[in-house]
């Protein structure tokens, strides 16, 4: 009957498998290394390929697999007749986002949905981005000159920049950073999240905390404000062994992002690399440094080398949801890398791994973990994925000494968009995938129109309240650790809407205040701390005592005059005076406020797993509400009483029948 509905972040499900990443191994294991490298800062930025990006670096260097502007795709690929449209070196500002979900990606690897092809012809981009917008066909086979993005073009000719690394996965965002980190993305073609990682400085959301254990309270230190805190770590030469680097998500007048996510103005992300790399060349670490500039994944840009089909391992053998049931066995398209330190020598270009450590392997995702297991001697690879992928740890053995000619800064880059950023446009995918995040990090993620508010809002609001969020997460979990709290505990910020209040350790803990307040007072058996709960649902037979509107303030001053009078007894204090003219109306509509009690006494009962419950929910009276919250409670205590009982584990959460204790 009241189910809610979940959202993809709060409802996805813990692999079956155990998930290692390197940064979890990097936090526990010692480090023992006889690489020259000490320090590995990582920045992934958004949805570019390797020829939107860096294809025109050929004309720099000619050993680069780059553009020559003969590369085309067809308009139609089912139409021999149909026009061409070449590369061209034009890129300019991009609005909208161009498509890059499993579905787009594949017609636009494929040309259609039959992936049968070895290699794949990568004809479908144009076509693929015609269907969403015939405007947007020339943006995805549109490149930048080099001077556009000069950071890019210094960084090339600097150190080293690999034209053959693939996404690791061929589908979006998060599925994608979750190979960065962990050589594995769960199963997961969609942004949905996983598991852990460390050592990270962010800007307005670390999108990290997608990785769920992250969240645990031992963690909360290792997340710091990329602001206040990586200048002055590394000018005291005390970054980590393993660092990311975080983007601004959200496009601001006062902060625009510089994640590189269309529509973002490439500029700030170029700005936000040189500022990477020259707060890194000034710091006391920087010859034992080594800087990976990556991207997620392609973001719909057109790309002419064919994505690897076959030999591409699974990492766990997971299978994907339906209806594509992926087995994840090819990567994704190619996108820009580049990486940065004193031990490479100027200009270098990396092709494929050349048959190492197996006759298939190629760079993508995994090829960071692989790296970060051979450069730190850590004991085995997290997955059969990093275990396949090209490792690039020997890019630093080549030279005795570090370079001292290295730039001590880079070029300005030019500003591709011409207007301020605009706060009023609607959340990106993305972006909502962000807002997710941040709703679970506030405890707002159990309540049911919150696909629907997020769906609403623009990037102001969104801004506002993912900072809002995140500020609650760290203040609840600095709290928590400082109050002595279990490291062990997810940190939830947001009384039964708290979820470990709901483990059966705590159901003692519930008591009627009718029943049990006075007399516990009268036998000073008062706890240390009291929480008093209202009536929040507006009876005639019980009025709501709340004051929240429109209910009568006299019958919460009764209230409040009620507890007071128990606490200094004997005592009497004045009455109230009535304001409400007229006897309560059980026939009204429930508020939003009383919507989101009827939400929890839907998880209380197990409702909350049904569909429909929004229509059901905005049809409710109070009485009916009233009704199910009283039954819904009922059954909750009834079967937390019952499972101590049976002395199931005091940590488990409540559920609302016996059956799902045993």
């Amino acid at each position: 009957m009241l189910p809610r509905k979940k959202s993809p972040i709060s409802s996805t499900t813990t692999p079956k498998s155990t998930i290692f990443t390197l940064l979890f191994l990097l936090h526990c294991l010692p480090i023992t290394s006889s690489s020259p490298i000490k320090t590995i800062v990582v920045v992934v930025m958004e949805n570019r390929s390797f020829d939107h990006m860096l294809g025109w670096m050929k004309k720099l260097n000619p050993k680069i697999n780059g553009v020559t502007g003969s590369e085309s795709n067809p308009l139609s690929t089912t139409d021999p007749t149909s026009p061409l449209l070449y590369f061209r070196n034009q890129a300019h500002y991009v609005d909208p986002d161009p498509g890059h979900s499993f579905q787009a990606i594949r017609e636009q690897i494929f040309g259609s949905n039959d992936t049968s092809a070895n290699p794949p012809p990568m004809n479908g981009f144009a076509q693929q981005a015609h269907s969403m917008d015939p405007n947007m066909t020339q943006d995805v086979m549109n490149g930048f000159e080099p001077d556009k993005v000069a950071v890019y073009k210094a960084l090339v000719s600097e150190f080293a920049v690999f034209d053959r690394w693939f996404a690791s996965v061929p589908s979006s965002t998060q599925p994608n950073r979750l190979y960065v980190h962990s050589g594995t993305s769960a199963g997961a073609t969609s942004n949905i999240p996983a598991l852990l990682a460390k050592g990270i400085y962010y800007q307005n959301i670390p999108a990290t905390l997608f990785y769920r254990n992250l969240r645990k309270l031992k963690y909360v230190d290792n997340f710091l404000s990329f602001g206040s805190s990586f200048k002055s770590d590394a000018k005291k030469g005390k970054l980590p062994n393993y660092a990311v680097v975080e983007q601004r998500y959200m496009d601001t007048k006062a902060d625009p992002a510089n994640d590189d996510h269309p529509s973002h103005d490439v500029y700030h992300g170029q700005m936000l690399v040189k500022e990477v790399y020259e707060t890194l060349r000034a710091s006391p670490q920087w010859n034992q440094t080594m800087m990976v500039v990556t991207y997620d994944e392609h973001g719909g840009y057109f790309d002419h080398v064919p994505t690897p089909v076959r030999g591409v391992p699974s990492p766990d053998g997971i299978v994907g949801p339906e209806p594509f049931l992926f087995r994840f066995d090819r990567l994704g398209v190619r996108v820009p890398t580049i990486v940065v330190s004193p031990w490479i020598d100027k200009g270098t270009v990396v092709h494929g791994p050349n048959g190492v450590p197996m006759a298939t392997s190629e760079y993508e995702h995994s090829s960071i973990p692989a790296t970060v297991k051979n450069i730190f001697n850590l004991p085995s690879f997290l997955t059969k994925r990093d275990a396949w992928a090209g490792s690039f740890h020997s890019i630093v053995q080549t030279r005795k000494e570090p370079r001292t000619d290295c730039p001590v800064q880079l070029p300005t880059p030019v500003r591709i968009r011409e207007t301020e950023a605009n706060e009023d446009a609607k959340l990106t995918e993305f972006q909502q995938e962000l807002m997710q995040l941040a709703s679970v990090l506030k405890g707002d993620d159990i309540f049911t129109n919150l696909h629907e508010k997020i769906g609403k809002m623009t990037v102001k609001e969104g801004n506002q309240y993912m900072e809002g969020a995140v500020k609650s997460f760290f203040e609840a979990g600095i709290a928590a650790k400082k109050m002595g709290g279990d490291e062990e505990q997810i940190n939830i910020p947001a009384t039964l809407f708290y979820l470990y209040l709901r483990k059966l350790k705590y159901v003692g803990n519930f008591h009627p205040y009718d029943i049990s307040f006075k007399s516990e007072a009268a036998n000073g058996n008062l706890p240390n701390y009291t929480v008093v709960e209202q009536r929040y649902m507006d009876m005639e037979l019980f009025p709501a005592n709340d004051n929240h509107l429109s209910h009568d303030v006299y019958n919460g001053q009764m209230f409040i005059k009620e507890v007071y009078e128990t606490l200094r007894a004997p005592c009497n204090s004045p009455n109230s005076v009535r304001i409400r003219q007229t006897e309560t109306n059980e026939d009204a509509k429930l508020t939003e406020f009383q919507q989101e009690l009827v939400q929890l006494a839907a998880v209380l009962k197990g409702d909350d797993i049904l569909s429909g419950f929004s229509d059901e929910i905005g049809k409710m009276t109070v009485k009916e509400g009233y009704e199910y919250m009283k039954d819904a409670v009922k059954s909750f205590f009834e079967a937390g009483n019952a499972a101590k009982k049976m002395r199931v584990d005091a940590k488990r959460i409540v559920k609302p029948t016996v059956k799902n204790f045993v």
